[in-house]
């Protein structure tokens, strides 16, 4: 996967529009902007790499298949992405209602390319579980803002835009999940949650 690359909305929009008028390069270029956060935000509810991968193509297929429909003066291409985003996991979860996120060897194996030593790693990879676990006692909203957020680094204006809800609302959302995870977190997994992400 290609690492994504800052641009100005106005470069987007110039490649949105060329995208629409058939011009798979500037299509490519817009993948290659916003794939990584798009598979991370996959990865992390799903925890697999496999399926994240299969997951991410086909949301930039649906988003090729779809680039006629978006208009870039309703919300940034970031945002219509992460709404195709979040309603294909709906899908995914709601098709595979079974399916468990586990913290399995290729979790470990991502995990040991992020940390210089197997001690360190085993570490985060525990850590890891720890805080997985804590995130799925909260809300889908709850997790998802939580996700956008510090994991993702989003705005609240761009997460209210994919959550289809008021930036107030998603602050509240996220402050009550954020408080939550401090009430039933041990301290220092809740600031390694924090730090980390």
């Amino acid at each position: 996967m290609s690492m994504s690359t800052t641009t100005s909305t106005e470069e987007t929009t110039q490649l949105v529009i060329a995208s629409q008028k058939g011009d798979s390069t500037a299509f490519g270029v817009l993948y290659d902007q916003h794939v990584r956060k798009i598979y991370d935000f996959v990865y992390y509810k799903t925890m697999h790499r496999q399926t994240a991968e299969d997951l991410t193509s086909e949301i930039f297929m649906k988003a090729l298949d779809k680039i006629q429909t978006y208009k870039p003066h309703k919300a940034s291409f970031t945002t219509w992405l992460y709404q195709i985003a979040r309603n294909t996991m709906i899908d995914f979860f709601r098709k595979n209602k079974h399916h468990s996120v586990n913290i399995n060897d290729e979790t470990i194996e991502r995990t040991l390319t992020d940390h210089s030593d197997m001690h360190t790693a085993t570490d985060a990879v525990l850590r890891l579980e720890q805080v997985r676990s804590h995130l799925n006692q909260l809300t889908p909203e709850q997790r998802d803002i939580i996700m956008m957020r510090v994991w993702q680094e989003l705005s609240y204006q761009e997460i209210a835009a994919i959550m289809d809800k008021s930036e107030a609302n998603c602050k509240m959302i996220f402050s009550r999940g954020i408080k939550e995870l401090r009430r039933v977190m041990p301290l220092t997994l809740f600031l390694w949650f924090l730090i980390t992400s």
